[in-house]
């Protein structure tokens, strides 16, 4: 091979060599230069504003739900339905407590008055936070001051007494400040003796009643008894043996509204 050819067999060598380096350095420059679109930050800032189906910290709630009483001569107080209002703590652990009022009123067959029962209540609940970012099921107990109470013709019957008691639900996301709660209570609530005060023509009728009579089956029995001129006489307290063991239940659907910054 001639000097000439041996030169240009070393120039396309060179040429095939260089070339694609050239285009890989290129391509890295090219790579350099472009602005990254990587949104790794972006999404764990949104996964973390998500990150619980309820927001730990101050917030407010309300409930409405199927409200029963079994037990206790209670066979003649009709289900009802009941709510609640309540201010509720959370922690990031998952513990929450709820402390608020519950009312219902229920018909009571063969007699004309209603009956209330009034409760105020402290609920702690250990919530499942992260479990998922839609939806946080939990457990709940509940301690309760209760009231039951009827008024019949200017009187007043009334007992009070606590209320110990359980739960469970979920909660269900909605927006980073508010959730839907979904829920059942049960509960077993001891009342005293029962308190009758007002109308003094109501007397003789309860003075009839056997001993052990409950508030229920005193009103159903001495509804309408008042007659002639109605007066008021004080209180006759506690009717012997008149408290009595119920048992109280709720399926409910509330609100949560979150007070916490996220």
């Amino acid at each position: 091979m001639s000097a000439t050819g041996l030169r240009s067999s070393i120039h396309i060598a060179t040429l095939l060599v260089a070339v694609p380096f050239s285009t890989a350095a290129a391509q890295t420059n090219l790579t350099q230069d472009t602005p990254s679109t990587d949104r790794t930050g972006e999404h764990q800032s949104d996964q973390t504003a998500s990150e619980f189906a309820i927001q730990p910290g101050m917030g407010i709630g309300l409930s409405a739900g199927f409200n029963g009483l079994a037990g206790g001569s209670s066979g003649g107080i009709q289900n009802t339905a009941g709510y609640a209002g309540y201010l509720r703590y959370g922690a990031p652990f998952g513990l929450f407590v709820l402390g608020g009022i519950h009312i219902s009123k229920h018909e009571i067959e063969g007699a004309s008055p209603p009956y209330r029962l009034t409760s105020f209540f402290l609920e702690p609940r250990f919530v499942a936070l992260k479990l998922s970012s839609r939806w946080a099921p939990f457990v709940s107990g509940r301690l309760a001051l209760v009231k039951e109470a009827v008024d019949s013709r200017g009187a007043e019957f009334s007992a009070s007494g606590h209320l110990l008691g359980g739960g469970a639900g979920a909660l269900f996301y909605l927006t980073p400040q508010a959730a839907l709660e979904g829920s059942f209570s049960v509960g077993v609530a001891k009342l005293n003796d029962y308190v009758f005060r007002g109308d003094g023509a109501m007397y003789g009728c309860l003075a009839k009643l056997s001993s052990g009579t409950s508030l229920p089956e005193s009103v159903i029995l001495c509804d309408g008894s008042s007659f002639g001129p109605q007066y008021h006489a004080p209180a006759r307290s506690p009717y012997a043996d008149s408290g009595r063991s119920i048992t109280w239940y709720e399926v409910r659907l509330g609100i949560h509204l979150s007070l916490a910054s996220q």
